[in-house]
This record gives C-alpha cells, structure tokens and sequence, in this order.
C-alpha cells in the first residue's frame, strides 16, 4: 500500500452567473467526470484508534489488499481518544468528495449514542454504511499474577476483594463485556481506560492490572506465546481456534455474548457512484476465501454485506446497547 503524505485537498467555488442556463450542463458534467475519474488522489482512512488496536490492523490489511487489487493509493491516519469521538470529527472534516473514510464501530455507532447526550455527530445522517467488516467474540483474561485458571475463580476473587480489583478497557466493547460480567456477578471494581487493547493487555502481563475483557482476534498472538491464559469466551458457542475454552453459557452466565465489529464508513453527502465503488472493493475483499480464513484463525467471521445491510446492522446494535446500558444502571452523560 502507498501511504503517501497526505494531499491537500483544494475546494473550488463555481461562481454562478446570471446566464446561468447556458453553463448549468457544464458543472454536472464536471461532476460526473470527476465521480468517474475517482480516485485520483490517495484516500485517507481515519482510524479512531492507536496503531496496532485490532480495528488498525485489519483496516489497515483491508486497504493493502484493495490497494494491491485496484492501484488506489491510501493513507492510514490513526486518530485515537475520547471514545472514537477524535476519529470520528477528523473524518467528517474530511468532506464527502469520497476522499475521505472512516473505520469506525461499534464504539462509535452503536455504544456512544447511549453513552452520551450530546454527540459532536449523529451516527445514523452524519455517515453512509459502506460495509461491515469483521465480528469478533470477547475474552476474558486474568493478570498472570494471580494463577486462575477459570472465570469462576476470577469471580471468587473479585468477590473477596469488593471494588478494588482493576480492570482494562481499549474499547466499548470490552468495557461493555467487563461491566456485564461484574454486573452479573453483583461486584464493582476500577476501571482503567487505554486508548487500545494492546497497551491495555501488555500492563495486564505486568501485574498492573487484575483482569480484562478484549476482543480475541486482539489477543490471539499473545495466547498462542502462552503469555494469556483465556478463561471463557463471550460467544454463543466455542470456537474451532480455542475448543477447550469454555463459553460464559456454558460457566453458567446465560445470554452472556458481546461481540465486537468494526464497518468502513463515507461521509454524508458522497456520491452514490462512488460509495458503489468502494463497496464493491470491499465486497471483492470480504468474500475472498483468503480473507475468510484470516479472521477464521482470529476467531472471528467476514461476510459480505451491503450498505443498507450494514445501516440495518448498526441500528439493531445501538439497540442491543440501548438495553445492555439500561440493565446495568449507565445512564448517559
């Protein structure tokens, strides 16, 4: 992939005259060679997370691999903090002139709009769905240090240490699943935000944290170097990756199931041919066997879907948050 600085871009103002009749053909044929030609310039895909967080890294192999089959050029700016809120203003700055993506998510989409009463955008009219991406379950781990070797042991300790055990988050997601879990098992504990997942697990292998949740296609690498031990999955069955770990189901914590998932957005406002465009790029991507097989080995799954699929997808999964927050006592801020 060409990461090339990033262009400029020019915003040209065509002056309207009072002939205007003679000339109104020009600017929309002007427009339709311009949607034809694109792209002409690299995109720039905003990341609203650190380099090396799972949505950085898939992202950044699904523009490698559009790149590789099309010749578009990207460029991949990582935009981390306030919960995805950074990421998502730079890339409406951007404009709709389809130069501009976002990677967003489920912390952008679906958690956020129930987090917060006042959001600088509105995730349903301010993006246009091109395509979700991965689904990935949730892990739970425990800090080395402490020798467990199952969630219930995990919840045995929180139990003996009421509200002082620390967890990390890098995302919504695995704040969502460690919230939940500590719901579930009527404790509280001390919750430690990282900007990602990585940062998050390297200070768990350290002793300075008690447990954490994240999501497994994050974490595999350090599971297979035996540095994290899984506990249980937060998926509705086991996964062919880990078949000895067990699900929170089956540990005896129904409905226990928190995904996360990630969906490449364009700006409102950009033109249909092109988010056709990219669609189909990203369509070509997700249903490549190669691709399946990636995120089959990561414990997730990648089909292809459109992007009224998609906006179907994000709404059900503001609701499904809707109804996670209400249960658990979070009220918007």
């Amino acid at each position: 992939m060409h990461l090339a600085s990033r262009t400029i871009v020019k915003t040209f103002t065509l002056a309207l005259v009072a002939a205007a009749s003679l000339f109104a053909a020009a600017p929309r044929n002007a427009v339709a060679a311009s949607v034809d030609a694109w792209p002409e310039k690299p995109i720039t895909v905003i990341v609203p997370f650190a380099p090396g967080a799972a949505t950085d890294v898939n992202g950044r192999r699904l523009f490698q691999q559009i790149s590789a089959a099309t010749g578009w050029q990207f460029v991949i700016e990582n935009k981390p903090g306030a919960n995805s809120i950074i990421g998502a203003e730079a890339a409406m700055r951007g404009g709709s002139d389809g130069y501009t993506l976002f990677m967003g998510g489920l912390t952008s989409h679906a958690a956020n709009p129930n987090l917060y009463k006042k959001l600088p955008y509105d995730p349903i009219t301010d993006f246009i769905p091109i395509s979700r991406m991965e689904v990935v379950p949730q892990v739970v781990f425990a800090a080395p240090k402490h020798k467990i070797n199952t969630a219930k042991e995990l919840a045995d300790l929180i139990a003996k240490n009421p509200g002082a055990m620390s967890y990390g988050t890098g995302s919504e997601s695995s704040r969502a699943a460690a919230e939940s879990f500590l719901f579930r098992i009527k404790q509280t504990g001390i919750r430690v935000p990282f900007p990602a997942s990585t940062a998050a697990m390297t200070n768990l292998i350290g002793g300075h944290l008690d447990f954490m949740f994240t999501d497994l296609s994050a974490a595999m690498t350090l599971i297979k170097a035996g540095q994290l031990k899984p506990l249980a999955m937060v998926s509705p069955k086991r996964l062919e990756v880990l078949p000895n770990v067990p699900t929170m189901d089956e540990l005896g914590y129904p409905g226990f199931q928190v995904v996360s998932w990630s969906m490449v957005f364009a700006n409102k406002g950009t033109p249909a041919a092109i988010v056709d465009k990219i669609s189909k790029a990203v369509a070509a991507y997700n249903a490549a066997p190669a691709t399946r097989e990636y995120f089959a080995e990561r414990g997730g799954y990648i089909e292809v879907m459109n992007s009224e699929q998609s906006m179907a997808w994000v709404k059900a999964e503001m609701g499904r948050y809707k109804a996670l927050y209400e249960m658990m006592g979070i009220q918007p801020q």
